[in-house]
């Protein structure tokens, strides 16, 4: 799972609406490190979430196919 600091950066992107830019300068980065490392956790959640859908599959999980 992503570190607490990514997510602290994709909940002030994505759900807070601030600019990389605004949260790398309040948190004392800079704006390519805060880009790299919410790629980074984006990443890894896409992981997660594959790997849940696939399990849920082979559990025979019939809302999978319904959502498509």
């Amino acid at each position: 799972f992503p570190t607490r600091r990514s997510s602290d950066l994709v909940e002030n992107v994505y759900f807070r609406n601030l600019s990389q830019s605004d949260v790398a300068r309040s948190s004392g980065i800079s704006r390519a490190a805060v880009s790299k490392q919410i790629n980074a956790a984006i990443k890894k959640l896409r992981r997660v979430c594959d790997v849940s859908v696939k399990v849920r599959s082979l559990q025979g999980d019939s809302d999978l196919t319904a959502s498509k």
